[in-house]
């Protein structure tokens, strides 16, 4: 069991001000906390010095590293040693490469099986072929479930699967029915269509 905490946005806090409301969180419970970066939704970037910094209170040990630089994963690993443990955002497979424990996906809600077997391939048996293979194989839905189609494309994409969701919450709106062709193609590529959707 854990907690991720995003860090407060909007009013953009200093970086002693993101430490305190770390440390605010650290001492006020006993669940081991994951910090998740994400300055594009954030309006805030944990920078690998600071992520150091957070490692240094007690139940601070894991991060989600959700930006599109792999090299800020090599960095806190190195910053940081046994302190934090990183996970990958966005980039799965490149993350991991390069020392990233894990990968909190998206896009393991549609494809659980292939996403645990390119974390095995990759952050366990360190078989980056195999887990490249995976990969170039998934980096279709990887892209629909990034970025501002998250929740259109993974509801979408469940449906199709025949696991409906139903639709998204406002403001958000459903997939883009040409946008939802594609898709259905990505997944039939890959075998995962429901032919009764």
């Amino acid at each position: 069991d854990g907690v991720m905490v995003i860090p407060p946005f909007y009013s953009t806090p200093t970086e002693d001000e993101l430490f305190e409301h770390y440390r605010r969180i650290g001492e006020s419970i006993d669940l081991p906390i994951m910090i998740y970066n994400n300055p594009a939704t954030a309006n805030v970037d944990l920078r690998p010095e600071l992520v150091a910094r957070l490692s240094h209170i007690d139940n601070v040990s894991y991060i989600k590293e959700s930006t599109l630089e792999v090299t800020r994963v090599r960095d806190i690993v190195e910053l940081c040693g046994d302190r934090m443990t990183v996970f990958a955002g966005i980039l799965g497979y490149e993350s991991m490469c390069v020392g990233a424990q894990g990968w909190v996906a998206v896009c393991s809600n549609l494809l659980p099986r292939l996403s645990a077997r390119l974390y095995e391939c990759t952050a366990v048996a360190r078989d980056l072929d195999a887990g490249l293979s995976i990969y170039r194989d998934i980096l279709p839905l990887v892209r629909w479930v990034g970025g501002h189609r998250y929740v259109s494309a993974s509801k979408a994409g469940l449906a199709m699967m025949g696991l409906p969701t139903g639709e998204p919450r406002a403001p958000r709106l459903p997939l883009p029915a040409a946008d939802r062709e594609l898709l259905r193609a990505d997944l039939a590529a890959l075998g995962l269509l429901n032919t009764l959707s």
